[in-house]
């Protein structure tokens, strides 16, 4: 009797050793599924909640100038997405269907009011922002173009269209995503054959600089200077006679002053990263300098030729007299750096 009652009791105990063993160790895999690595098993994004701050915008130019989509975009999620343009509703989407929708034709340079509207699969709203945008402006150059300052162009796009553009002795700076140029166009210091007004100096060249991400047409740029201008004849000074008080006359600087010196041709600084689409033709062309002027008589002052200021004007410029007049010196090169595709600049091009 002893005996079967000593082994229930042992049957008892390793019973209840085996059932605490047991829940040790389902204790443990629990513990073990809470300490796993998120990333082991990667949360679906479907399953996600849509937040306004998901909805991306970009804008996209169309081909001609000024016209912009804009570009929605936000990650796939259980949730559908409403937007309005201008108090309009767009379009209205199940994110899980689709993660991307444009609004066509934005007119360039105008601000547009966006709602985003976060709605759950009933059309309830969840959340919703309204967004101030700036459509970007494009530049586009006129057939027929010439700087009166200095002049800096910032816009998204730059369009030129048959386009001559005529910077002179001023700087023309333009920095865009995207340089197009829809018909061969032209941009040059001066008109070819510019030429200063007689007793002057030519202008000099101004920087033409274009830093661009993308530049596609067909381009040239005309590198020159004003020609100098054409030396001036001297001129006949009348006096009185101290003696007998009639007019005189004598010739003063018979030979006329010294040609004038042409000016030096502008710079040329290009930095594209894209021009797989791009021709661009640099052209370099030298002005002359001033001639000299004819011999001082009669004839020639009739003939209406340019004289130099008589040295009894009050406030006029003041010429040389040489003895032996000479043209004016001629232009000078100017500095061409070129830097495409990533390229690293020429030295000097910094």
């Amino acid at each position: 009797m002893k005996h079967k009652t000593f082994f229930k009791v042992l049957a008892v105990v390793i019973a209840m050793t085996g059932c605490k063993v047991q829940k040790k160790s389902e204790a443990a895999a629990v513990k073990a599924v809470k300490t796993k690595p998120a990333n082991a098993q990667p949360k679906q994004v479907t399953n996600r909640e849509l937040r306004v701050e998901d909805v991306f915008v970009e804008f996209e130019g169309q081909a001609q100038p000024n016209v912009y989509n804009v570009v929605f975009s936000w990650p796939e999620t259980r949730d559908r997405v409403r937007i309005s343009v201008d108090g309009q509703v767009m379009f209205a989407v199940n994110t899980s269907e689709r993660q991307t929708e444009a609004v066509a034709n934005l007119q360039g340079g105008r601000k547009v009011a966006v709602l985003v509207e976060i709605l759950d699969q009933q059309y309830h709203i969840i959340t919703s922002e309204t967004r101030e945008l700036d459509v970007p402006k494009d530049y586009v150059f006129p057939n027929q173009f010439t700087l009166t300052n200095h002049m800096k162009i910032p816009n998204e796009r730059v369009f030129l269209n048959n386009s001559v553009v005529t910077t002179g002795n001023f700087n023309l700076e333009i920095q865009t995503k995207k340089l197009i140029v829809l018909n061969k166009s032209i941009i040059q210091g001066f008109v070819p054959g510019a030429k200063a007004a007689h007793g002057n100096d030519g202008r000099s060249g101004g920087l033409i600089s274009i830093e661009a991400d993308y530049a596609e047409g067909e381009l040239t740029f005309t590198m020159n200077s004003e020609a100098g201008g054409d030396a001036l004849m001297g001129y006949y000074d009348q006096y009185a006679n101290a003696g007998t008080g009639a007019l005189m006359e004598h010739a003063i600087c018979s030979l006329g002053t010294n040609g004038f010196v042409a000016g030096h041709n502008g710079d040329l600084k290009l930095k594209i990263k894209d021009i797989s689409n791009f021709r661009h033709y640099p052209q370099e062309t030298l002005s002359d300098g001033g001639s000299i002027a004819p011999e001082l008589s009669k004839a020639n002052v009739s003939s209406g030729y340019p004289q130099m200021p008589s040295f009894r004007s009050y406030n006029v410029k003041r010429y040389e007299c040489p003895k032996r007049p000479s043209a004016g010196a001629g232009a000078q090169l100017g500095k061409i750096c070129q830097t495409f595709s990533g390229q690293v600049s020429q030295p000097g091009c910094e």
